[in-house]
């Protein structure tokens, strides 16, 4: 079981994701808009970052970027529609602990398999720390 970030401009899709990987066991926070993910970022609660690359306003990597500020080692997963995309990512950001770029649409079953082929677990918790188990924005 992890805890996970998802961030994707498209509400259907974090929904599902979201939907999808609790009934999976993960714990999911889904967030619609980049800044609004960003700005409820807390280090050390997550264990993985799911995100959209192209999305208004900010992009994924420009996200990731500004996370990886405060926690340098969480692992990222991205996620585009745009096939060309794929390969430049890997090439690009390696130095960013991105474990994988998935080309969308993907099945919640292959994608909580490849979740679980990382071997994360929930964060320790630490006291006082106020978490948004099952809030979707």
């Amino acid at each position: 079981m992890a805890r996970i970030l998802v961030v994707d401009d498209e509400r259907d899709v974090a929904d599902v994701l979201k939907a999808g990987l609790e009934l999976r066991g993960h714990k999911v926070d889904a967030y619609y808009d980049p800044f609004v993910a960003l700005s409820n970022f807390k280090p050390g609660v997550y264990d993985l970052v799911l995100s959209d690359i192209k999305m208004p306003k900010m992009n994924g990597f420009e996200m990731v970027y500004e996370i990886k500020k405060q926690d340098k080692d969480i692992p990222v997963i991205f996620l585009t529609g745009y096939v060309d995309l794929l390969k430049e990512v890997n090439k690009l950001f390696t130095k960013l602990n991105v474990r994988e770029v998935i080309q969308k649409p993907i099945g919640i079953q292959e994608l909580a398999e490849k979740i679980s082929g990382l071997g994360l677990g929930i964060k320790a918790r630490s006291e006082g720390t106020n978490y948004r188990s099952d809030k979707g924005v």
